[in-house]
């Protein structure tokens, strides 16, 4: 029987994923790449809710697009990429890429409603279409594709195995994963 007192564990490394480590990402994706495109960062908060507001008089509208995607792409790269040993990390690695996932399918049906004649207030899909409203297409065959690359590296990391090892230990999981 597993070790049940562990679930508020879990739920907290959860939270912290979607309201401290997620969000702080997703701003810092739209920092790096509004300096990096020679823009200004007026302000940046990194507490909840974290936000950045930035400044691009001296920025294109290429520029404008990549820091408006920026967002979403950093924790996207970083999840992607990094393998943690630890449960805990793989744990979080878990719930960010399903973060990642969410948050690709939010912007595929941000680029829906744009391209219906309606928008997502706040979204940086919708500010990126605005920018680009003729690549509303692109932009959601890109959504789409990283939401599938976001689910099938889930599956990669084989969730139910890496919850079995938090909530049973290594020694009792053999019987579950087959392995």
């Amino acid at each position: 029987m597993g070790d049940f007192r562990k679930l508020p564990g879990l739920l907290l490394i959860g939270l912290a994923a979607a309201v401290l480590i997620y969000p702080v990402l997703h701003e810092m994706g739209h920092l790096l790449t509004t300096v990096l495109w020679g823009g200004r960062v007026v302000q940046l908060q990194l507490r909840p809710p974290a936000s950045v507001l930035c400044c691009f008089s001296s920025v294109n509208t290429d520029g404008q697009v990549i820091a408006g995607l920026g967002g979403m792409l950093l924790p996207f790269l970083l999840t992607i990429s990094v393998r943690p040993t630890g449960i805990s990390g793989r744990l979080i690695c878990l719930y960010m890429q399903g973060i990642c996932a969410l948050s690709f399918l939010i912007s595929a049906v941000s680029d829906l409603l744009f391209l219906c004649g309606r928008s997502f207030p706040g979204e940086d899909m919708t500010g990126v279409l605005r920018l680009q409203p003729h690549c509303g297409d692109l932009y959601l065959a890109g959504s789409l594709l990283l939401t599938a690359i976001s689910a099938a590296d889930i599956a990669l990391r084989h969730p139910i195995h890496t919850l079995s090892v938090y909530l049973l230990g290594d020694g009792q999981t053999s019987s579950i994963s087959g392995a």
